[in-house]
């Protein structure tokens, strides 16, 4: 198994992040995955990132996101990283989320279309095929993969 690995570092600014998520995008697009999983990985770098300043920092500028790309032989794992607030909570959102199929992730959107945020989550765990939230070393990590091979 081959096993290529790139870290980004920003800070927590949606310039930043839009940055960050273009170079994932460009190494994600050297893949075997066709353009719209490339354009579904984007987005869901785009709203880990995104999560990490909101939920993990309050909103504070200047703190540290860190973006862990590695390539194996059968998957993409994308990890963005905070040393904000608890994986504890982080966990319980994700896990509550239950999106399985497209009428699950429309209807979740339609109930929640009022809301200021909340949808972040929901698009990364419809789109990646696997989702999970790591504690390592004082960083609170977003997990998620795509499968490479049918």
């Amino acid at each position: 198994m081959v096993e290529r690995r790139i870290t980004l570092e920003i800070s927590s600014s949606p310039h930043h992040v839009r940055l960050a998520a273009t170079a994932a995008r460009s190494i994600v697009s050297t893949t075997s995955l066709p353009e719209s999983d490339v354009s579904h990985v984007h987005l869901c770098v785009t709203e880990a990132a995104t999560n990490s300043i909101h939920h993990g920092y309050m909103g504070k500028a200047g703190r540290a996101i860190r973006i862990d790309i590695t390539l194996l032989d059968e998957k993409l794992i994308i990890d963005v990283c905070h040393q904000g607030n608890n994986s504890e909570q982080f966990q319980q959102a994700l896990d509550a989320l239950v999106i399985s199929n497209e009428q699950d992730l429309e209807a979740f959107m339609m109930k929640n279309l009022m809301s200021e945020g909340g949808r972040g989550l929901a698009l990364i765990k419809y789109y990646m095929d696997e989702t999970k939230v790591l504690s390592e070393s004082g960083w609170v990590c977003l997990s998620m993969a795509k499968h490479l091979t049918q």
